[in-house]
């Protein structure tokens, strides 16, 4: 999740929302001793991230469909 992270904070898009959920599902995790079913909101958030990053990596290593100026 630190990779999409990094590229979404590189296109200045807001990571307070899944840093909020992450956070709270952590939080509630440790008072709790670890019980699976609090972290369902982080993975909701950890997908979300997760699909930022296989963008990315499609961004970057897809040709460019544009052509150069000049060209018909």
């Amino acid at each position: 999740a630190a990779i999409p992270g990094v590229a979404l904070w590189r296109r200045r898009s807001t990571l307070i929302p899944l840093a909020a959920v992450a956070g709270t599902s952590l939080f509630t995790a440790a008072l709790t001793f670890g019980v699976a079913r609090y972290r369902v909101g982080a993975d909701v958030a950890f997908v979300v991230l997760a699909a930022v990053g296989v963008g990315a990596l499609l961004d970057r290593y897809r040709p460019s469909t544009t052509q150069p100026e000049g060209t018909p």
